[in-house]
């Protein structure tokens, strides 16, 4: 999810109610970097992760789309 300005937008507001709905938790939160994201792509979820912060991503093959 995208932060700008301070705020989430109403875009990023609908999503994580679609991912609530759907059991994940989401966690608000400030912050400047530290970033760590996924992204689904052609049958895969693909990872980044901050490289200035702990932790680590990965790319795993899925049975299917999500």
């Amino acid at each position: 999810m995208l932060e700008k300005n301070g705020n989430w937008s109403e875009d990023n507001a609908n999503i994580s109610g679609r991912l609530k709905s759907l059991g994940h938790q989401v966690k608000y939160s400030s912050f400047s970097s530290g970033l760590a994201l996924i992204q689904w792509h052609k049958g895969n979820w693909h990872g980044a992760a901050d490289p200035r912060r702990e932790g680590t991503a990965v790319s795993l093959q899925a049975e299917e789309n999500p």
